[in-house]
């Protein structure tokens, strides 16, 4: 090849692969907004869930306690035991405190009582105040998490259960949640034998299909974090851990 021609070819090597890199580029900005609004829409239908949990929760307890004063004139021994258990119950959950964080402690409450109203054992240790994260992140991020997790415990025949741990380390968040799981569907790209491995090791169970691992990955991730998720097989039982740097733009 003559000088020229080398110039001109490599001139239009350059061209394609910018061009490659801008179609890249773009792809993974309509997977971003794609996944944005996916979130926004869970925030949305998590927090209109929870505050009408909360709403009917509160009327509920009011009318067992009418219906105790009523029926407590009857002596109907039987009925005020059970409607005493229910009224605990109600109370018990308003008044559960996982941690100082307003937005974690309501998502915390919230998905307690779902478990417990499917007879799934709920756990929590949780060691977190303040966070400098948005309600509506920190709502995808452990609204996504909470749904995996008892979504699969639907799927187990016996003793379900959840495991909930938050704590902080220095500039860290640090989260680990186990739940009980039967099966997953793996993707082919990474072998399930391995320690912890990226949302992409998994497809969705779902029906239609679902963005929660990708959706947690890309939370995780604008906070310099990392995002792990084990299937181990044998205990049956599937572990998310991550990790979030509190204050990215200082590292």
């Amino acid at each position: 090849m003559t000088p020229p021609l080398l110039f001109t070819v490599a001139l239009l090597l350059i061209f394609y692969w910018f061009l490659f890199q801008e179609t890249v580029l773009r792809k993974k900005d309509n997977e971003y907004q794609k996944t944005v609004q996916i979130q926004q829409l869970q925030y949305q239908s998590i927090s209109r869930e929870i505050e009408s949990a909360r709403r009917n929760s509160h009327d509920m307890k009011h009318y067992l306690q009418g219906m105790y004063e009523l029926l407590e004139q009857g002596q109907v021994e039987e009925v005020k035991e059970r409607l005493t258990q229910v009224v605990e119950r109600v109370d018990h959950r308003e008044n559960e405190n996982y941690c100082e964080n307003p937005a974690v402690n309501v998502l915390l409450q919230y998905y307690a009582g779902l478990a417990r109203d499917e007879d799934i054992r709920f756990e929590a240790k949780v060691e977190c105040g303040e966070l400098p994260i948005p309600n509506m992140e920190l709502t995808t991020l452990f609204g996504n998490i909470l749904d995996n997790a008892i979504y699969s415990c639907r799927q187990v025949k016996k003793e379900p259960r959840i495991d909930v741990k938050i704590g902080m380390i220095g500039d860290s968040l640090l989260v680990l949640v186990t739940n009980s799981c039967e099966k997953v569907y793996p993707s082919g790209l990474y072998r399930m034998d391995a320690d912890f491995v990226p949302a992409e090791a998994f497809v969705s169970g779902k029906q239609g299909g679902g963005f929660g691992l990708k959706s947690i990955t890309m939370t995780v991730q604008k906070y310099r974090g990392e995002a792990g998720f084990q299937f181990d097989e044998k205990a049956q039982k599937f572990t998310t851990r991550i990790r979030m740097n509190l204050h990215p733009k200082m590292l």
